[in-house]
């Protein structure tokens, strides 16, 4: 094993010295290798042949530089054990060996090929192609019909991709829609799109769940009363129970709504002045007017808007940067980079002036 030091003095690789060697055997402390010179390679580097270097142990090592000073005198490492490593390449090799003509491995190959009159290196050859393999004959014993093909019995049983790839045959296509539809029929699914339902003559049993639901009335369909009665009606919150019709009645009466039958009369309601909506009204002018009969929310939206402009504005003069620049005053958004609107300034005889000011203009 070779060790291999570097020296260098002030950053410099150091070469000319005669740097000296000691290792110490970890696994009893003992001093192996005792103050044994170095030889110099280059640029700084020395080495050392450790001939009596035992991969299975752990070393300190120590390289002394003799005449550097400091930290720069001395070097430090250590070696680990390469137990594992050396374990496998010794298996590598056994293997290696195993492998070689009359090695143990060959010899059992041998042996078979002897034994099975077999020539293993032609069968390795022989492998047959896709199609010689789909058309080799399967056996009985491989539990399908003797003749049966392999590429016939795929196209059998492979429904995978069934039948985008021809894996259904047509005869079986129909067969399969044939116990379907005798499977709809049989558990009447097909009443609910594909055949007429008579509720006066309902199939299947009539304690099925929809054959309870649903009553005739003159030859059409509708719900039974007992279907209903725990539904609510939207208008009066009364449950639709046996008295659905005097409560609808009285609904419609307007008993419920505790007004006489001309409460509501074109002399009490003037659609223009009364209500804020007027009959032409639509879309955004269904909302409440305000003001003047042409006066809408929509109008004062518009004018909300433009109120927001002006608020928006003075906020930025307010609470951006004002800036003197010569005979100008510049005025910014609260960014205090944005430019919004700028001045000639003057004096009080009209001549631009940036002191004693008595007049602006916008620029």
């Amino acid at each position: 094993m070779i060790i291999l030091a570097y020296f260098s003095e002030n950053g410099i690789p150091k070469t000319g010295l005669s740097p000296v060697l000691y290792i110490y055997d970890l696994s009893d402390d003992s001093l192996v290798i005792d103050g044994e010179a170095m030889s110099e390679v280059a640029q700084g580097g020395y080495k050392y042949d450790f001939v009596a270097f035992d991969g299975t142990k752990d070393y300190y090592i120590i390289c002394d530089s003799v005449t550097l000073i400091g930290s720069e005198r001395y070097l430090y490492g250590s070696s680990s054990g390469l137990g594992d490593i050396e374990a496998i390449l010794v298996d590598t090799n056994e293997l290696q060996t195993d492998w070689t003509n009359a090695g143990r491995l060959d010899a059992i190959l041998d042996t078979i090929a002897e034994d099975t009159t077999t020539n293993i290196p032609a069968l390795i050859d022989d492998v047959p192609t896709v199609a010689e393999f789909e058309a080799r004959t399967i056996l009985a014993e491989d539990y399908v019909v003797v003749g049966d093909t392999i590429a016939g019995v795929t196209t059998a049983t492979n429904l995978t991709n069934a039948p985008s790839n021809g894996d259904l045959t047509a005869t079986m296509k129909e067969s399969i829609n044939a116990e379907v539809d005798a499977a709809i029929e049989t558990y009447h699914l097909d009443h609910l799109l594909a055949a007429d339902y008579d509720p006066a003559s309902k199939p299947g049993v009539a304690t099925a769940l929809l054959n309870e639901l649903v009553e005739n009335d003159g030859g059409v369909s509708r719900f039974t009363e007992n279907a209903l009665e725990q539904g609510p009606d939207t208008i009066t919150g009364i449950t639709l129970s046996g008295d659905y019709d005097a409560a609808k009645t009285a609904s419609q009466a307007g008993d419920l709504m505790g007004l006489s039958n001309d409460a509501i009369t074109s002399a009490k309601f003037d659609e223009s002045t009364a209500f804020p909506l007027k009959s032409a009204d639509s879309g955004s002018t269904m909302i409440a007017r305000t003001g003047a009969d042409s006066d809408t929310l929509e109008t004062l939206s518009d004018q909300v808007d433009l109120l927001q402009i002006d608020i928006s504005f003075i906020k930025q003069v307010e609470s951006g940067r004002w800036k003197v620049d010569g005979n100008q005053m510049i005025f910014y958004e609260d960014d205090n980079e944005t430019e919004i609107m700028r001045f000639n300034l003057f004096d009080g005889d009209g001549v631009a002036s940036e002191s004693n000011i008595k007049d602006r203009q916008r620029v």
